[in-house]
């Protein structure tokens, strides 16, 4: 038995670019001629929004082209002007975070006298020609309108190709992947979970000015993801004040029952509500802005349980977000951001329970303090007209600390009796974490004839501290029992105290060249290396020469920025979490399994070892390639009539390597490495094939009506999961260290559906805003059921599970149909200017509570023959449910505009 498995038994019963090369800005791209389509060298090119501290000055080249880089998310205005020509004056230019927004042709007309200017409202582009790359982008305008949840996360899983699980630390499955491949940055700062690879922050949609997600075939200057890139950012103030006060209230009066692990447990009361404000504005008109947001949230739920007494399940937390933005010269910019989410949460954890009986609270209740802060500043300066320099530097920190609330949590062991179908004890384990990620970043871009050339280089450290104690040492939490029979108990006991660390650079270089006024060619080459240092301090892993080509091609067809056929194709690296770390390279854990013939409880003398692992030291592999994927995309992109978009994209990916680890018979030990290569040739090799097809019709915010719906149909196979491991009882997260290679007997029937395949996947967001100041917002979806599996008992023993006929056989959960709905009504303008408006948001509507997830361990145990038995009790139970039908009352008051 092996560290990580060990720790999943006992948890299962206890930014411009960032210094991760994210945008928070996107790039206005045009033409100027004059009489006769004549391409117009030298005209002056002026923008000014609101959105954006000072003017911004370019001049066409000789071709008559220019591109406005670096210009913060808004609405700008663009100004033309050119001795001897009348100047023209485009009004309500969109930049959309991480776009380009291509505005037509333009013709100047000639003046021979001094003529006051042409104004016209631009119409601009609905399809981005440049880029090749999968990105959906959904603004505050948009997503205001619609029912979500107040977390950012729900935004996401509006985007094709993303699926949300309700599955802890697995947030949104994209393209295939699981919720740990993902990678998230908020206003430019990396706030991925340094440990596994998710994320832990908190920023309620109020403090969101645009959201962007890319699904794939991005450029160079974007990686370390092998899922998604979810691209978040706030608002910057302006020029004039402006902010919001808003309040939410749900709770058991608005809302159906929800359904539990334990079918006795019913939820007699609950109520959740936040309420805050935001304010932006000027302290320096035209040279310093700021942009402060604060917002509470408490929520409450009352769970009844027959025999046992729980406490309320409490969680207040109390979010924040600060920008400034300054106008240091003409020519530099600088920003600085500070964002938080301290909190503190009493979980009442039914879904450790494994059956139906729970006789004490202790064995269920656990105390988590926690508290997020990420802190950043970026310097960005033009060079003249063709280029840009930036230089950001950025620090995310995480501490949290989890324990049992009560004298008998805190020092019992947790008794799990297998026969009674009973839990109890305490809670069996303390636990202290720290996350910590510091990031630099220097970037320079220029223009070159027909060439948009961009460079960088980025460095990130990252730091994970956990303290484990279940030691059984006096005073200490006691661990975790296990009772089989009468003659079978198993002890484990885990202790740590590990620091672990790794260091990634990052060098990328990035050509977009105009071959062609239709043709674009997007050619890029990306680095990564990762240096994984152990607890000791000493180096124990590195992974160099993560050599990433990329690869894009776009062709206009039709009138400019109408129409595009485009392709993509490149090669995408896994940024390797901590955890992998903590398990391997660590020089403080220890974990103990005792077999006793009787109960250790009563006398805790007489155990023999069935395992022990001290400090697990693997030598580093030089021959170890890092985690990574190809990928393969064709697609149409066009406008049909005037306001809408739609697409269809194929997209192929493929798992190269794996990075995970299996048990060495030859050696009697676990080794890392790559599965079906080197140390693991033995092991076969790791395996997703992710394919599909997404159709996409959108019509972007503006005017009456906006919506974005899409259909994807895939299709996820092979013997690799990834990340997230859900088969385990509890799923948690074991990234490159999960069980999917660790033994033998585990690869028969292993090839099949993975976990997250899903054939079918519609959905449709929109929102139609009548005259009279009615609106009504949608969110719906129908999904396909996930593939299910029959599992049966190892000899290897527990937690370990085999595959009793091919993987994702056994059928599939019910497909999933969910439908929300958000009425609101904005008053008339109160004096002053303030706009009040009430909303009432309906979630799951027509919703069944079906289950997402069920317990697929058929049998418990072996016989002396090998034979499976002892059927699972709890087989075919739901373990994860659809959220039940519930209200919700909003009021939100607007003054000055968006901030």
């Amino acid at each position: 038995m092996r560290t990580h498995v060990v720790l999943a038994f006992a948890m299962t019963v206890c930014l411009a670019q960032s210094g991760q090369s994210q945008e928070e800005s996107g790039r206005v791209l045009g033409r100027v001629v004059v009489e006769g389509g004549v391409p117009a060298a030298g005209v002056r090119v002026e923008a000014q929004g609101t959105s954006m501290l000072g003017l911004r000055r370019e001049t066409t080249d000789a071709r008559g082209y220019y591109r406005l880089v670096g210009l913060p998310v808004g609405s700008y205005r663009l100004r033309l002007s050119l001795i001897g020509y009348r100047p023209v004056a485009i009004d309500s230019v969109t930049v959309l975070l991480g776009r380009a927004t291509t505005i037509g042709d333009v013709a100047l007309q000639p003046a021979a006298v001094e003529l006051g200017e042409i104004v016209v409202t631009a119409e601009q582009a609905l399809v981005d020609v440049s880029s090749a790359a999968t990105a959906t982008n959904i603004t505050a305008e948009q997503f205001t309108n619609f029912p979500t949840d107040r977390n950012f996360r729900s935004i996401v899983s509006l985007t094709p190709q993303a699926n949300p699980t309700l599955l802890p630390q697995d947030d949104v499955n994209i393209a295939g992947g699981t919720g740990p491949e993902n990678a998230y940055f908020l206003d430019g700062v990396n706030i991925t979970d340094p440990k596994v690879g998710s994320t832990i922050s908190i920023l309620p949609y109020n403090f969101v000015r645009e959201l962007q997600v890319k699904a794939g075939g991005y450029e160079a200057e974007y990686g370390k993801a092998t899922g998604g890139i979810i691209n978040v950012i706030t608002p910057t103030g302006g020029d004039q004040f402006a902010g919001q006060v808003f309040g939410f209230y749900t709770g058991s009066g608005l809302s159906a029952s929800p359904r539990f692990v334990l079918a006795t447990a019913e939820e007699s009361r609950s109520s959740n509500y936040d309420f805050g404000g935001s304010l932006g504005g000027p302290i320096v008109r035209q040279h310093l802005w700021f942009f402060a947001a604060y917002n509470p949230s408490f929520q409450r739920q009352r769970v009844t349980l027959p025999g046992v007494d729980l406490p309320d399940e409490t969680h207040t937390q109390h979010l924040f977000a600060t920008k400034l933005s300054w106008r240091a010269s003409p020519e530099t910019d600088v920003s600085v951001i500070v964002h938080g989410d301290p909190g503190k949460h009493r979980r009442i954890v039914l879904n450790r329970v494994p059956f139906e009986t729970l006789l004490n609270t202790d064995a269920a209740v656990e105390d988590n303090t926690e508290s997020g802060t990420t802190l950043a500043a970026l310097v960005r300066r033009r060079l003249g007209d063709r280029g840009q320099v930036e230089l950001s530097v950025a620090r995310y920190s995480h501490g949290s600390r989890l324990e049992s609330p009560t004298e008998r949590g805190r020092t019992e062991p947790t008794f799990w009796d297998v026969p009674a179908g009973t839990f109890e004890g305490g809670y069996g384990a303390f636990q202290k974490f720290s996350r910590k990620r510091e990031s630099v970043r220097a970037s320079f871009a220029t223009t070159l004839g027909r060439h948009d050339v961009k460079t960088g280089v980025e460095y990130e450290r990252n730091r994970y501290e956990e303290l484990t104690n279940a030691s059984g040492e006096p005073g200490s939490p006691q661990g975790f029992i296990r009772k089989d029979n009468d003659t079978s108990y198993f002890l484990l006991h885990v202790k740590s105290n590990v620091s672990v660390r790794n260091r990634v650079p990052t060098a990328y270089l990035q050509d977009s060249w105009r071959v062609t006024d239709r043709l674009v060619l997007n050619a890029g080459l990306r680095w990564d290396a990762q240096y994984l240092t152990a607890a000791t301090g000493e180096s124990a892993q590195s992974f160099g020469g993560e050599w990433q080509p990329r690869l894009g091609i776009s062709y206009a067809l039709g009138r400019q920025g109408g129409h595009k056929v485009f392709g993509s194709l490149g090669r995408f690296y896994e940024q390797i979490p901590l955890n992998l770390s903590l398990f391997y390279y660590n020089n403080g854990t220890s974990n103990v399994q005792l077999h006793f013939d009787h109960d250790p409880r009563v006398d805790p003398t007489g155990g023999d070892t069935t395992f022990a692992v001290f400090v697990p030291q693997i030598e580093p592999r030089r021959d170890l390639e890092g985690q990574s994927y190809d990928e393969l995309t064709l697609g149409y992109e066009g406008t049909v009539g005037r306001n809408l978009r739609a697409g269809l994209r194929g997209v192929v990916r493929r798992l190269r390597w794996a990075v995970d680890d299996a048990f060495n018979p030859g050696e009697n030990a676990f080794q890392l490495g790559n599965p079906g290569r080197g140390n693991l040739a033995f092991v076969p090799k790791a395996v997703r094939h992710y394919s599909a097809l997404v159709f996409t019709l959108e019509k972007p915010g503006g005017g009456h009506f906006d919506f974005l719906a899409s259909y994807v149909l895939s299709r996820t196979s092979g013997n690799y999961p990834g990340l997230y491991d859900v088969q385990q009882i509890d799923p948690a997260p074991f990234p490159n260290s999960g069980i999917a290679f660790d033994f033998p007997e585990l690869y028969t029937n292993s090839s099949g559906l993975l976990p997250n395949d899903r054939p079918h996947l519609v959905k449709f967001a929109g929102s139609y805003r009548f005259d009279a100041g009615l609106s009504l917002g949608i969110v719906t979806s129908w999904e396909s059921g996930l593939p299910r599996n029959e599992f049966g008992a190892a000899t290897v023993g527990f937690p370990y599970n085999v595959f009793l006929r091919p993987r994702g056989s056994a059928g599939r959960t019910p497909s999933v149909f969910d439908l929300n709905l958000r009425l609101a009504y904005t008053l008339p303008v109160w004096s002053g200017g303030a706009r009040p408006k009430v909303c009432l948001d309906l979630f799951h509507l027509t919703n069944s509570r079906a289950a997402v997830r069920e317990d697929d361990v058929h049998y418990l145990a072996l016989d002396a023959a090998g034979n499976q038995t002892t059927i699972n009790p709890g087989y075919n139970r739901g373990l994860n449910f659809q959220p039940p039908m519930s209200a919700r009352l909003g009021l939100t008051l607007d003054f000055g505009g968006m901030p």
